[in-house]
């Protein structure tokens, strides 16, 4: 496995000084066989690494608390069976602007010990060192949240999987807890 390098480091610092953080929020828009639905997880582990394609990614490693949960037409919910204690991984490649928006955002999804807060703030992903600190606690932190998971079908007629973590405002307004 590569190690990181102290060039790939300033290379980050250098795209992290450029990305406007201020319009990122909670709200801003794997390997598993997990149906499509919304998972109550806990993150198990969070590491920065670098890819065999030397690719700077964020690597993530969650677990399923409860059976998933899918949401009918009338609003209510039916269990997804044989769900709880599954493994879902997200990574996020840390290669431009964009990328590392849909990161931080998924960052600030992680909700504190205040209620409505981010457990860290989002200037916790703006240095190299900061931001790999910061994966790790997360990493370790076990916190919770919630996760949704959709399929959709590609161009070339292949089955993709969206892997989006929820905020705890959308939460809040699915009623769930």
């Amino acid at each position: 496995m590569s190690e990181i390098t102290k060039e790939m480091y300033e290379s980050l610092d250098s795209l992290l000084q450029k990305v406007n953080l201020n319009d990122v929020s909670s709200e801003s828009s794997g390997n598993f066989n997990l149906p499509d639905g919304i998972y109550k997880c806990e993150v198990k582990h969070g590491e920065l690494k670098v890819t065999t394609t030397n690719r700077l990614m964020a690597m993530f490693r969650f677990k399923t608390t409860q059976n998933g949960l899918n949401m009918l037409d009338t609003g209510d919910y039916e269990e997804v069976p044989n769900t709880k204690g599954q493994t879902i991984f997200k990574n996020y490649f840390l290669d431009d602007e964009k990328s590392i928006k849909i990161f931080v955002s998924d960052m600030l999804k992680f909700e504190g010990d205040v209620e409505g807060e981010p457990y860290l703030p989002k200037e916790s992903f703006t240095t190299s060192a900061t931001l790999e600190d910061s994966v790790e606690l997360l990493g370790e932190s076990e916190l919770s949240i919630w996760i949704q998971i959709t399929s959709y079908k590609k161009k070339d007629d292949s089955i993709g999987t969206n892997i989006s973590l929820l905020s705890w405002k959308r939460i809040d307004e699915w009623g769930l807890q």
